[in-house]
């Protein structure tokens, strides 16, 4: 019965993706008549417009990232050698990817609003949900099990077990707290950029570093 209610959870939030997926599609249909021939669609650090496409093009770049990615990594778990693993973590997996169409999605919403004449800024707006994207991803990483395409993939943590489950435990608490930084910069906009950047080398580099260590203290 835990196995069935898991499987049911894991269906209702890949089809909460795909629901996304299809929301950026139908918004984008509704207003496209709206849209200037000319799109905004890149923005600078402190979100100023830097980037242009026709709208033919430029209306359809997130919603055909949002479909690759929901296909790409709803199918990825049946490539993996370590699949087993996968399916214990797989009502996880599912928010993350959930979580990322949320993301798109959002900033699917924000392009259009600043190409039918919003005044707002793109930076201030994306960076918070960042954050929170981050933050996922944190409460996310110490749940996984080891696998070739999921998670802190370096030589060590796929040597061992045990060196993936205390980089993925302590990985989580780095990207929460890199999480939490990212979303409070927003309120800092003359800092945004180095912070977010900073933020985020940081959790690479002590994630990628514990995992070594973690590696040569079990090999003594």
């Amino acid at each position: 019965m835990k196995k069935l209610g898991q499987k049911s959870k894991g269906t209702q939030i890949i089809t909460a993706a795909m629901v996304m997926v299809l929301l950026s599609v139908i918004i984008t249909l509704y207003v496209y008549p709206l849209l200037p021939p000319q799109m905004i669609t890149h923005w600078g650090i402190s979100g100023e417009a830097n980037g242009f496409m026709p709208k033919e093009f430029g209306a359809w770049v997130v919603p055909i990232i949002l479909v690759a990615l929901l296909v790409l990594l709803y199918y990825i778990p049946r490539l993996d050698p370590l699949k087993a693993n996968i399916e214990k973590f797989k009502s996880a997996y599912h928010i993350l990817i959930a979580a990322l169409c949320g993301f798109f999605l959002y900033l699917q919403i924000i392009i259009l609003a600043i190409n039918l004449g919003a005044n707002i800024n793109m930076t201030q707006l994306l960076i918070p949900a960042l954050g929170i994207l981050f933050i996922v991803i944190g409460v996310i990483l110490p749940l996984t099990k080891r696998n070739y395409f999921i998670g802190i993939r370096t030589p060590w943590t796929l040597y061992s077990d045990k060196v993936w489950n205390d980089t993925h435990r302590i990985g989580g608490r780095v990207f929460i707290v890199a999480g939490l930084i990212v979303f409070l910069s927003a309120f800092t906009p003359k800092h945004t950029f180095s912070i977010v950047f900073t933020s985020i080398i940081a959790a690479v580099a002590i994630t990628i570093t514990y995992s070594y260590k973690s590696f040569k203290s079990l090999k003594k």
